[in-house]
């Protein structure tokens, strides 16, 4: 970690002194995503957001690192607001009725696996998770 926490004063100095930050951040954002500084990326997509709403796919990175942290309630929130944006996103849907899934609440997964279906009767993984409603 402390690694980690040496690069994320560098980092921050280096945003400061760049011309486009938010384009930084992201690219950051999304190395932090791959090497597993999943806490410092989700800092990044944050402040981003809080730039620019109008991107699902903004949205959509943080809720699966909470989803992947075990913070369903947090992860909901974020592919909520994305899938809004998105209504015919099928893996913010799945990522959704996994989380619902989760915790208990198999009435709100099915509407998101049924829309999957509907558009795609084939999709393995819908007809997976909308079998464990039953």
């Amino acid at each position: 970690m402390k690694y980690l926490d040496k690069a994320m004063i560098i980092y921050n100095k280096v945003f400061h002194l760049s011309k486009n930050q938010n384009v930084l951040k992201e690219q950051v954002a999304d190395l932090c995503i791959e090497t597993g500084a999943s806490s410092y990326a989700i800092k990044l997509l944050n402040e981003l957001i809080s730039v620019d709403r109008e991107r699902p796919d903004l949205l959509f990175k943080p809720g699966v690192l909470f989803e992947n942290k075990g913070e369903g309630a947090k992860a909901i929130i974020h592919f909520n607001e994305a899938l809004m944006m998105d209504r015919e996103n099928i893996d913010i849907k799945l990522h959704l009725a996994r989380i619902y899934l989760e915790q208990g609440m198999i009435i709100r997964a099915e509407k998101p696996l049924n829309e999957i279906l509907k558009k795609d009767p084939d999709h393995k993984e819908a007809k997976k998770l909308l079998r464990q409603c039953i």
